[in-house]
C-alpha cells in the first residue's frame, strides 16, 4: 500500500475516534436533498447534465455510508473513515461550490452551499473541517475553470466577493468557536482519565490491605489443618483447634475487623470521587448540626483505636448549615485522612470549632509556604502517592454551600485547615 494512502487511512481513523460519524443520519438527509430538488419546479432547469451526473455521485456515494454496516469487517475498519471523509468532502463543499459556480451564482444555491458549510461544521471537527472546506472548494474551481471558457454563464464580482465573504465568515466562525468546543470537549475527556486513575490509584491501597489480609489468613488456617484433631460424637464429625494467642486473636478479632474497616474506607473513597466526578453533590440538602456530623464520621468510616487516640476532637460549640450532610462527611473525613497519611507515623490531630470556622490542625511534616497556594488546584500534587483531587474536592462542596477553606502552614511543625461556614443559618453552643 502506498505510503501516503496509510497516512491518509491513519489520519482519518484517528479523526473520526475523535469527533464520531453520524453516517447513517447523514447519507438519508443528503440523499433527499440531492433527489428532492429534481421534482421542485423549475429547479431542473438550473442543472445541466454535468451537476446532475455529479447529485447522482453524491447519491451514489451516500448508499456507500447507509450500508456499511454490511461492508466486510476487515474493509470497515481499515477503509470506512476514509470513505467518510471523502463522501463528506465531495457532496458538501465541492458539490455545493460548483454549482454556485456553474449556476452564476444563483441565490438558492449560494444558499444551499452555505447551509453545507455549516453542517460540515456540525459533523466534523475544526481540523477536518477546515481541510474539508477548503479542498472541496479547491476541487470545484479546478473543474469550473477548465469549463468556464467556454459556459454561457457569467458571476458577476460582487457575488463572487459576497460568497467568498461569507465562506470566509463560516471558517473563520468555525476556527473560533469549534476551537473552543473541542478544547472543553478534550479536557472533558482528560478529566476522565485523570479520574479513572485517581479511583484505581486511591482503591489500589485498601486492595492491597485487603489481600494481605487474605493471605494472613490462608497461611493461619493452613496450620490449623495441621494442628487439628478429629473426633466423632453421636455421628457428628467434629475438629479439636490448637492454635496460639496471637493467631487466635488475628483469627477471631483483628482480621474481621481490618476487613470492615479497610473495605468502609474503600467504599467512602469511590464515592467520594464519583460523585466529584459527576459533579453532583449528593446527600440530604437541609440543615445539619457539624457536630453531629463530625461524631457520625468517627463512629461510622472505620478508624482504628490506635488513630482515634491520635485525634483530639474537642467539640464544646456546634455549626449550623445548610447544605449536603454526605459532603461534608467527605470533607472532614478527607482532611482526617490526610493527616493521619502524609502528617507521619506519630502525627497528632486537633479538631474544633471556633465561631462559624472549623479547626483541623495536625502536628506532621507541614507545607511549604509555596505549596499552600496550590493545594485546593485539581489534580496538584506534590506526593509520589497522591492524586491532587482530594483538597480540591473538599474546596468544591465547601464553595457549594456557600462556604470556603483555608489552609495555614509551617513547614516541619504544623498544618491547619480552616473551613469557613456560612453564617445566615448561625451558630452557638453545642447544646443549640
Amino acid at each position: 500500500m502506498p505510503k501516503i494512502l496509510s497516512s491518509l487511512l491513519e489520519i482519518s481513523r484517528n479523526q473520526v475516534k475523535k469527533s464520531g460519524c453520524q453516517h447513517f443520519t447523514f447519507s438519508i438527509f443528503a440523499t433527499l436533498n440531492y433527489v428532492a430538488p429534481m421534482f421542485v419546479a423549475h429547479m431542473p432547469e438550473t442543472l445541466d447534465f454535468i451537476l446532475i451526473g455529479l447529485r447522482v455521485a453524491a447519491v451514489i456515494l451516500c448508499f456507500g455510508l447507509i450500508f456499511a454496516d454490511y461492508w466486510p469487517k476487515d474493509w470497515r475498519q481499515k477503509y470506512f473513515p476514509l470513505y467518510w471523509y471523502i463522501t463528506l468532502c465531495f457532496c458538501l463543499p465541492f458539490l455545493s461550490t460548483y454549482t454556485v459556480f456553474v449556476t452564476a451564482g444563483g441565490e438558492w444555491w449560494m444558499f444551499n452551499a452555505i447551509l453545507s458549510l455549516l453542517l460540515l461544521i456540525m459533523l466534523t471537527d475544526w481540523q477536518s473541517f477546515i481541510i474539508l472546506s477548503v479542498l472541496g472548494v479547491t476541487l470545484a474551481l479546478i473543474l469550473y475553470l477548465p469549463l468556464g471558457i467556454d459556459v454561457k454563464y457569467y458571476i458577476p464580482p460582487h457575488d463572487i466577493y459576497l460568497f467568498g465573504y461569507l465562506c470566509a465568515f463560516i471558517l473563520l466562525s468555525a476556527f473560533l468557536f469549534m476551537r473552543r468546543k473541542e478544547d472543553i470537549q478534550m479536557e472533558k475527556i482528560e478529566v476522565m482519565k485523570i479520574f479513572g486513575s485517581a479511583i484505581a490509584h486511591e482503591v489500589n491501597s485498601p486492595l492491597a490491605a485487603i489481600q494481605m489480609l487474605a493471605m494472613t489468613l490462608s497461611d493461619i488456617t493452613g496450620d490449623i489443618t495441621l494442628q487439628s484433631e478429629e473426633e466423632i460424637v453421636d455421628g457428628d464429625r467434629y475438629y479439636i483447634i490448637r492454635m496460639g494467642a496471637v493467631d487466635y486473636e488475628m483469627l477471631i478479632d483483628t482480621i474481621p475487623c481490618s476487613l470492615t474497616r479497610t473495605s468502609q474506607e474503600a467504599s467512602k473513597i469511590v464515592e467520594m470521587l464519583l460523585l466529584a466526578l459527576k459533579d453532583k453533590f449528593g446527600g440530604k440538602e437541609g440543615t445539619h448540626s457539624l457536630a453531629s456530623i463530625i461524631k457520625e464520621v468517627m463512629d461510622d468510616y472505620g478508624f482504628v483505636d490506635e488513630q482515634r487516640k491520635r485525634i483530639d476532637c474537642s467539640i464544646e460549640r456546634d455549626i449550623e448549615f445548610f447544605g449536603s450532610n454526605q459532603m461534608i462527611k467527605h470533607v472532614i473525613y478527607n482532611l482526617i485522612r490526610n493527616a493521619l497519611k502524609y502528617g507521619g507515623k506519630n502525627v497528632t490531630i486537633r479538631i474544633w470549632i471556633e465561631g462559624n470556622r472549623l479547626h483541623f490542625m495536625d502536628n506532621g511534616h507541614g507545607i511549604d509556604a509555596k505549596e499552600i497556594k496550590k493545594v485546593f488546584d485539581s489534580f496538584y500534587t506534590n506526593s509520589g502517592t497522591g492524586t491532587g483531587i482530594g483538597l480540591a474536592f473538599c474546596n468544591t462542596v465547601m464553595k457549594s454551600i456557600g462556604g470556603s477553606i483555608e489552609c495555614k502552614s509551617q513547614l516541619g511543625e504544623y498544618t491547619e485547615f480552616i473551613l469557613h461556614f456560612p453564617t445566615e443559618v448561625g451558630y452557638g453552643g453545642a447544646g443549640s
